[in-house]
C-alpha cells in the first residue's frame, strides 16, 4: 500500500513539473514569407509554399518592436526566426526574435 501511494506521488510530481516547465532549450524555428502588410510595428506575412508553418496558418503577424530595422517593404521575402507557439488567431501570431532579407 505504501509503495502504491509513493509511486502515485512520484508520478503526480513528475506530471506537474513536466507540464509547468517552460521551454529552456531556446526552441527557435524559422520560415520564409512574403510581406503583405506593414502597419507601424506590426507585419503580416504569407509563408512561402512548402513552409511547415503553413500547417498552422496561411497568414502570420508579428511585432517588430524589439527587432532590428531591416528596411523591408511589402512584397519582400523575409526569413522570420520565432520562439514559442503559433497563436491560433487570424492572422496567426508568432513571437519573432529576428527577421532578415538575407537567406543562408
Amino acid at each position: 500500500m505504501k509503495k502504491t501511494i509513493l509511486l502515485l506521488l512520484v508520478f503526480l510530481v513528475l506530471s506537474i513539473s513536466t507540464s509547468c516547465t517552460q521551454d529552456k532549450t531556446g526552441d527557435e524555428r524559422s520560415f520564409l514569407a512574403t510581406i503583405i502588410e506593414i502597419s507601424g510595428n506590426t507585419v503580416v506575412v504569407e509563408p512561402l509554399e512548402g513552409e511547415d508553418i503553413l500547417h498552422s496558418a496561411d497568414r502570420i503577424t508579428f511585432s517588430t518592436n524589439d527587432l532590428d530595422e531591416i528596411n523591408a517593404s511589402v512584397g519582400d521575402i523575409v526569413n522570420i526566426l520565432y520562439t514559442g507557439e503559433v497563436a491560433e488567431s487570424y492572422p496567426a501570431q508568432v513571437t519573432a526574435v529576428s527577421w532578415t532579407t538575407e537567406f543562408y
